[in-house]
């Protein structure tokens, strides 16, 4: 979404620099997905004011799904694991 990659200053890594060309979705159960409500817009580096990038913006429906999601996964096998165990994931 950067007018250009080039622009970034030389301190940006390069995943970061590979992340910023993408676009960014939800993450619901574990799938990245489009919202079905709130659309995009697009991300402002605040240093500089030039666009950044373009992130999903979650509305009532998707932020139902993420906690329905977030519900079953507590309630399952992540519930048990420990911190360590998750964080490895």
């Amino acid at each position: 979404m950067t007018d250009s990659l080039a622009d970034l200053p030389a301190s940006v890594s390069p995943q970061t620099r590979e992340a910023l060309a993408g676009k960014f979705e939800l993450l619901i159960d574990g799938h990245f997905v489009d919202a079905d409500e709130g659309g995009r817009r697009t991300s402002y580096d605040p240093a500089t004011g030039r666009p950044l990038a373009e992130v999903v913006m979650a509305g009532a429906p998707d932020v139902e799904r993420a906690v329905a999601a977030a519900a079953r996964a507590f309630i399952g096998p992540w519930s048990r694991l420990s911190n360590f165990e998750r964080a490895r994931l």
